[in-house]
């Protein structure tokens, strides 16, 4: 169970207190969902109270802390070669699961050119997926090789 005793220490109106902690269960308790009026209702109470800093760390723990995502392709969890082709699976993290990614390189005419794929497939583990998404890549190879790059 998650304690909420440091809304006790707050110097806040009792009513700012309990609609802040209303606002905390409900984010405990659902995940996910749009607490859009219980967050106005608690915020607004905050500022008339005066307690703007207050309000405006409420309002940024809310919505404020939110992941990251890799901005770049991810380093190559596994590569190998395939038929004159590089595969490297690049599987990256979505949704709690490893989404299934990679990218083939092949030399032509003196310049590397390179394809990358994401599949809808999520696996459990970043191995099992880079695993599958080697398999999707020479898939991808036999079907259509060269024409990968056109």
């Amino acid at each position: 169970m998650v304690m909420l005793a440091p809304f006790r220490q707050w110097p806040v109106p009792q009513q700012a207190r309990k609609l802040v902690r209303r606002v905390a269960i409900a984010i405990l308790q659902s995940r996910e969902g749009w607490l859009g009026p219980l967050a106005k209702q608690a915020t607004s109470a905050l500022y008339s109270a005066g307690q703007t800093e207050l309000a405006m760390s409420f309002l940024k723990s809310l919505f404020g802390r939110k992941e990251a995502k890799p901005s770049g392709p991810a380093a190559p969890l596994k590569s190998t070669e395939y038929k004159g082709f590089t595969i490297h699976a690049t599987p990256f993290p979505e949704g709690g699961q490893q989404q299934l990614a990679g990218v083939i390189e092949k030399e032509i005419d003196g310049e590397v050119k390179s394809h990358r794929f994401i599949r809808a497939d999520r696996f459990p583990g970043a191995e099992e997926a880079a695993d599958f998404a080697i398999i999707k890549a020479r898939q991808l190879i036999d079907e259509q090789d060269e024409r990968l790059f056109k």
